[in-house]
């Protein structure tokens, strides 16, 4: 199959760094949301990220709009939008506005839904896992036609606003990714089990699959952003201050993302994200537990500097 593809500039302006990103602050309390976004603007993170969860959490869209006119180079993100929350028309049309708002800074992420509670809470009937991949297919063909064309105004990033579509199934969301989309999110869903994660076998054999999709569309698998989420990210000097914040989550969030996390001091965190580096991942999604400040300056600070893109050597570490 040939592919017409046109690469996105925020996929190849990355092609040769590792980047990384951020999910996190007090939803609930906003100045102190605007406070620690605008910190990870100022500590040249790559991107900030909002999920899609209506009910138990500030609206995405919303709070993401707000803060486009807040900050100035950070990229803003919502990871990930449940295509069966709103018509492709509605998320097309927020897309655009959120990314005219941002000067042309916003990434869309989407997904299938995963919780069955949510759902139930919104007043709908949770769909079976084929008609959410079918709804997702659909929804990105039709958001992208939208954007062609047919809406106005536009958004005002060219060729289109980045999509990103979540999801590691190596039959039919890596194969969606290699034809819709120009990021994917390797982030094992929480419903697998709290003791459920990608393992380096796991991750070398999906990025292998998503290179031959790529392959049988005839597109470079070097025109995909491949993104690794987890969370809860805890950085410290104190062993006791680690255990301290991870204890102040709530123990049902604890168990859900047991084994998901990434916690420890700054050298150790580093080494963690270098091996994932050497894996062949380049960008990553760290979810800091609310207004953690101290994670967010050492992540910028002491490990972002220090992980470096694989195949390189590493003249100078930042101490």
């Amino acid at each position: 199959m040939t592919s017409t593809w046109e690469p996105h500039p925020w996929v190849t302006e990355g092609s040769a760094r590792v980047r990384f990103s951020v999910t996190g602050g007090s939803q609930s309390d906003w100045p102190r949301l605007v406070q620690f976004v605008q910190r990870v603007e100022a500590l040249d993170f790559d991107a900030y990220w909002l999920a899609d969860h209506p009910i138990r959490a500030a609206g995405c869209w919303t709070t993401l709009a707000g803060l486009a006119v807040l900050t100035h180079s950070v990229r803003l993100g919502v990871l990930v939008s449940c295509v069966l929350y709103r018509s492709a028309a509605e998320v097309a049309r927020m897309a655009a506005d959120v990314d005219r708002m941002s000067g042309g800074r916003f990434i869309l992420g989407l997904g299938i839904g995963i919780e069955d509670q949510e759902f139930k809470r919104l007043g709908m009937a949770m769909p079976s896992v084929r008609e959410r991949l079918q709804a997702l297919e659909e929804t990105v063909v039709s958001v992208r036609r939208l954007w062609s064309g047919e809406m106005q105004p536009p958004p005002l990033q060219s060729p289109r606003v980045p999509i990103l579509i979540a999801g590691s199934g190596e039959k039919h969301t890596l194969r969606q990714v290699a034809q819709y989309a120009d990021a994917a999110n390797l982030a094992p869903p929480v419903t697998m089990g709290p003791t459920y994660a990608l393992s380096a076998e796991d991750l070398r054999r999906k990025l292998s699959v998503l290179e031959q999709h790529c392959r049988d569309v005839g597109r470079p698998v070097s025109s995909v952003v491949v993104a690794h989420s987890a969370g809860p990210v805890i950085v410290s000097e104190n062993p006791e201050r680690i255990t301290e914040k991870l204890n102040a989550v709530p123990e049902v969030t604890r168990t859900r993302f047991q084994n998901m996390g990434i916690m420890g001091t700054p050298e150790e965190v580093t080494q963690v994200y270098q091996g994932l580096v050497d894996l062949g991942l380049n960008y990553f999604v760290a979810g800091v537990i609310g207004n953690d400040l101290e994670t967010l300056e050492l992540l910028g600070t002491r490990v972002v500097p220090n992980v470096i893109p694989k195949g390189l050597v590493q003249s100078t570490a930042v101490a």
